[in-house]
């Protein structure tokens, strides 16, 4: 049961993720590659996850892989996915935590905020994209040392392990928000 547990969780954050992705596509008033591929890869797997829950209580499966080409979008490769989320310049630090679950090691501009999250040249190539020497620096020695790929991609899914696993870091961030809560309780309008 646990697991279903899981995969609805699943559902809740890739529905959170469509939602900010509409709200975005509300606010620009256009669709970009990059909308389309956020878009195309959400409804990706949370038709995937759907399946598996209904597999997972037994039901006829409801959704297969044609689903979404069936519904009228297009299918994206994603390859192309992948290039248009890592060199988003929109701040996008989720598509940092999934490349960092799914174990993969990438090459993305310097931001501060992903500072802790980052070991430059152990689980990550880090580079300014605009600086075409020191991208090709970080493509060249990528090339050059495939086993840095293995050994990042394992110390990434450690690192998510320990610092972004949803049964831990929800319940921080409850206590963080009834802590505020709890600081400001006279201001709060009900």
């Amino acid at each position: 049961m646990g697991q279903l547990n899981d995969l609805w969780l699943f559902v809740l954050l890739d529905l959170s993720v469509l939602f900010l992705c509409i709200m975005m596509l509300a606010r620009t008033k256009e669709l970009t590659f990059f909308h389309s591929a956020v878009l195309f890869l959400s409804l990706h797997v949370l038709v995937f996850t759907l399946r598996m829950i209904s597999i997972s209580l037994g039901a006829p499966t409801l959704f297969n892989e044609n689903y979404l080409i069936r519904l009228g979008f297009e299918p994206v490769r994603y390859d192309e996915i992948i290039r248009a989320i890592v060199y988003a310049d929109i701040g996008l630090f989720v598509s940092t935590i999934g490349f960092i679950v799914a174990g993969i090691v990438h090459k993305r501009r310097v931001v501060e905020s992903i500072a802790e999250w980052i070991k430059d040249g152990e689980n990550r190539l880090l580079c300014d994209a605009s600086d075409e020497s020191s991208l090709a620096n970080a493509i060249i020695a990528g090339i050059q040392h495939p086993e840095m790929w293995e050994h990042g991609a394992n110390l990434n899914r450690q690192l998510a392990a320990e610092r972004a696993d949803i049964r831990v870091t929800i319940p921080q961030a409850e206590t963080f928000y009834e802590t505020i809560l709890a600081q400001h309780r006279d201001r709060v309008v009900r």
